[in-house]
């Protein structure tokens, strides 16, 4: 998996303190696990929005610690982000140790064609995952091609997922089904519809508006 680079420089600020930090342009963040202590560090607000673009959660992140904190591969947990203004606030990073395996979440893509006259409810946009960092993998598609009708289901059963990743949820349990047109109201509410022919992964990908 490629793995992205961000500058990263070591902070004292705490608490209050971290607010001139944000009025310089600088995002506050802190490095956590491999039974280490917490560090405590600061971004460009312009590189870090730029490599969160790129990586989300899915990607391995390699920061680059200044002063002589060297290398250190790392994953996205949590990012905190100002209701107004929409920029990052803090972000929550998990120090990864590339021989042992993390639990992440993988993204659910929808691709092909729905059956004809039917439309196809996504019942889950995730699922938990187990591996070891590089064997991370930030999206796995569903062919909705294979429901022949509606009330057809695609389970996580279903799917092919690569050597060195272990599923961490029912097996049973629902990705997507087609339903026909006409019979919304008989329908649960889920997490997404597709209706029609499924956009191609680099539709999905792109960012909205």
């Amino acid at each position: 998996m490629e793995q992205i680079a961000l500058q990263a420089e070591r902070r004292n600020q705490v608490g209050k303190r971290v607010r001139q930090l944000r009025r310089e342009g600088r995002v506050p963040g802190v490095l956590y696990g491999a039974g280490k202590d917490a560090l405590n560090l600061h971004f460009a607000q312009s590189e870090l929005d730029s490599v969160l673009r790129l990586a989300g959660r899915t990607h391995i992140i390699t920061l680059q610690i200044q002063p002589d904190g060297g290398e250190q591969p790392a994953l996205v947990r949590e990012v905190e982000i100002n209701a107004v203004r929409r920029n990052v606030t803090h972000i929550d990073l998990l120090r990864l140790v590339m021989d042992e395996k993390i639990t992440t979440e993988t993204g659910i893509v929808l691709v092909g064609k729905p059956p004809v006259g039917c439309y196809v409810v996504k019942d889950l946009n995730s699922v938990m995952i187990e591996c070891l960092p590089n064997d991370m993998i930030g999206e796995i598609e569903v062919d909705v091609s294979k429901l022949a009708a509606a009330g057809d289901h695609i389970r996580i059963r279903d799917l092919d997922f690569p050597p060195g990743v272990t599923v961490l949820a029912d097996e049973e349990e629902t990705l997507a089904h087609a339903v026909e047109f006409g019979r919304e109201a008989a329908e649960p509410k889920a997490e997404g519809v597709i209706a029609g022919e499924v956009p191609t992964v680099a539709e999905a990908r792109s960012p909205a508006g």
